[in-house]
């Protein structure tokens, strides 16, 4: 009987924290019987090392660990692929970890399925903070056809979602991935990478990966917006420059004007309701004090921001108006007290349905009716 696919865990490690043995115990538990787990430690203060040699001398797992002297985790994802022989390749952050089957399900999956590259599956984001009690939200996911779109519009996923064969990292590798410029964000320009190069992406059901928030020094919670927006900007200024080097016929508009996004920081005016023709309404871009003047159907989209007026970028912007839509709606309906899966159906239906158009108003009605769906602060109606 062949022996099992080999896979190789590559954990950078700075400074985790007790949580290094949830993940070290993560990895020991894998149901997969063919693994490594390879632990670069770049330079730790808190015990990260003996607390790994510790951990290991209970598991029949091998566990190399290394020193990468280079700060940061660029530097330590690519020492790990150096060192890895496993033909399929887990990323995994010291503080983060993955159910016991995880590993098993994705590498059956991605051998029954020769045409795909990487394999996803749900997660779950655990708030540990303060000594108070966890917190969990969890993000089933799903097959998406056009993964590249998902990524490109900031369907994030943590990295360690992910299992990836070999020759997919190694490609990423000879672009320049895990990418030492990029301040933040790493992973997102990661995983874009590798579908803008035509990497296929398979979700994998009956697993999942847990994405701990512990502590106010995460790279994520300590990096000021103006320099996730600057890296962003960064980012996408060398994905697009991957993209001219692809087939033209991969990318579709829609790609292209993610592609091209705005990385400018915007500040939002509050705004009551839609407003009444003659009614002008602006927003002011925030680094330039540059104004620009919305019809009615803009100002509906930017209603749904009403509540929130903070500076930050467009990508944002629109990931709050569909959480407005989604609060008001519910609220609404009353949603609140039924299963998931209903409750998306009947938003489902209450989004197919026409606008509601004040008489008094059919000139803004004409407007909202020809733009996105959005919910109106307070009626909590689709319009």
């Amino acid at each position: 009987m062949a022996a099992a696919p080999f896979v190789s865990i590559i954990i950078p490690c700075y400074n985790p924290g007790p949580l290094l043995e949830r993940c070290l115990t993560s990895c020991f538990r894998q149901t997969h019987p063919n693994i490594e787990i390879i632990l670069v430690d770049n330079n730790s203060t808190d015990g990260s090392v003996s607390r790994a040699q510790r951990l290991a001398g209970g598991t029949a797992h091998k566990l190399k660990i290394a020193h990468c002297p280079t700060q940061g985790q660029a530097f330590t994802r690519n020492l790990g692929l150096d060192m890895s022989e496993g033909s399929y390749i887990q990323w995994l952050d010291a503080d983060d970890e993955i159910s016991p089957e995880k590993i098993a399900r994705q590498v059956a999956a991605l051998e029954t399925n020769p045409d795909r590259d990487i394999a996803y599956c749900d997660w779950e984001w655990r708030f540990l903070e303060n000594g108070a009690a966890p917190q969990t939200l969890y993000f089933p996911a799903r097959q998406q056809d056009d993964y590249l779109l998902c990524l490109l519009a900031d369907y994030w996923s943590a990295p360690h979602v992910y299992l990836l064969r070999r020759a997919a990292a190694e490609r990423l590798r000879a672009l320049g991935q895990w990418q030492p410029k990029a301040r933040i964000l790493a992973d997102r320009e990661y995983f874009t990478s590798a579908a803008i190069i035509g990497c296929r992406f398979l979700y994998v059901a009956g697993c999942s990966a847990r994405y701990n928030s512990w502590s106010s020094n995460q790279l994520t919670k300590s990096t000021p917006l103006p320099v996730r927006a600057a890296s962003g900007a960064e980012i996408y200024a060398r994905l697009r420059m991957q993209a001219d080097k692809e087939p033209a016929a991969r990318f579709t508009p829609e790609h292209r004007w993610l592609l091209d996004q705005s990385w400018k920081l915007y500040r939002v005016a509050a705004v009551a309701d839609v407003p009444k023709p003659g009614r002008p309404r602006h927003v002011r871009n925030a680094e330039t004090g540059e104004e620009i003047e919305l019809d009615a159907a803009e100002m509906a989209v930017l209603a749904a921001r009403a509540r929130s007026p903070q500076t930050t970028t467009l990508e944002y912007h629109a990931a709050f108006v569909a959480l407005d839509l989604w609060l008001g709606v519910a609220k609404s309906m009353r949603l609140e007290g039924r299963n998931r899966p209903d409750a998306l159906r009947r938003l489902r239906e209450i989004l197919a349905m026409p606008p509601e158009i004040e008489p008094e108003d059919e000139e803004a009605g004409a407007a909202l009716a020809n733009a996105p769906h959005v919910c109106q602060p307070g009626s909590g109606r689709a319009a």
